[in-house]
């Protein structure tokens, strides 16, 4: 998991100078004083307006990181469906029972691996469901 440094508000050492921010550019994290110095082309008033924004903080990190893998596992998903498609054909032009045992079997591997990505999403949107309400009742 990604370090979370902003997580507890009443933490000194959250101070402006020491909270970093991801830059969705680069995927880095910045304290501001660093974003200055790597972002010289901006003005202040742009670099703030960038830092408050569009820089992520650790948690918000967090949560595009797993909304991004929900989505490659949804992506898979839907690869899986459609080839399941195409496959049930498949059974049914099989006249050998071996033919029909090796492609029940492939049919088996393609429906088991899609429900296990499906089992992957509905966790993973849990976490970051559970994981949202921890930083809002840290961060109200």
């Amino acid at each position: 998991r990604i370090a979370q440094e902003c997580d507890d508000a009443g933490d000194d050492t959250n101070t402006p100078e020491t909270v970093k921010k991801y830059d969705p550019a680069d995927g880095k994290a910045y304290t501001f004083e660093e974003a200055k110095v790597w972002y010289t082309s901006k003005t202040g008033d742009e670099l703030k307006e960038y830092w408050e924004q569009g820089m992520l903080t650790s948690f918000m990190q967090e949560f595009s990181a797993g909304i991004q893998k929900i989505q490659d596992t949804l992506n898979q998903g839907r690869t899986n469906v459609k080839i399941l498609e195409r496959a049930l054909e498949a059974p049914l032009l099989a006249t050998e029972p071996d033919q029909q045992n090796r492609v029940s079997g492939q049919l088996r591997v393609l429906a088991d691996k899609t429900q296990a990505q499906l089992q992957f999403i509905k966790d993973a949107l849990q976490q970051l469901k559970t994981r949202s309400e921890e930083e809002e009742e840290l961060h109200p």
